[in-house]
């Protein structure tokens, strides 16, 4: 069976949460809709992450979109986010969103992975200014 290894491995993960008999939460993927996404984010009630590297963002990001990579989260970093509001993370596919609302949401925060990654949102009508569809992250050279 191959949902055997998978089921393992969650198990695992949940042993590991409960440890010391305090459960934590890990969200997967954001079960927000991205029109409220888009709603919350342009009204402040909700702060939009990329978790992106900053050579990837020259080809473009999100507007109002806070650039934190994943290779640089750190506890202090995650400290200097809000802890009053949702943070909506995305990368380019949606892995590096994950780790990251693990990371943040360990520290206490409501982080939730989005479940599309920075070209899905461009066409889902997310603005993107400067964005240069057809030039890959390596080609487009360094941050703007």
């Amino acid at each position: 069976m191959t949902r055997v290894p998978a089921l393992r491995a969650i198990l695992a993960l949940s042993a590991l949460c409960v440890a010391g008999g305090v459960a934590v939460h890990f969200r997967s993927r954001s079960a927000d809709d991205l029109e409220r996404v888009r709603r919350e984010t342009r009204s402040g009630q909700a702060v939009l992450v990329d978790v992106r590297e900053p050579e990837e963002t020259a080809r473009g990001f999100l507007e109002n979109a806070r650039l934190v990579p994943l290779s640089k989260l750190t506890t202090q970093m995650a400290a200097t986010l809000p802890s009053d509001r949702p943070l909506y993370l995305y990368c380019s596919k949606g892995g590096r969103a994950r780790q990251a609302a693990h990371i943040l949401q360990e520290n206490g925060l409501d982080a939730r992975p989005l479940s599309t990654g920075f070209a899905g949102l461009v066409a889902a009508g997310f603005p993107s200014p400067g964005f240069r569809p057809g030039i890959p992250s390596e080609a487009a050279g360094s941050t703007p």
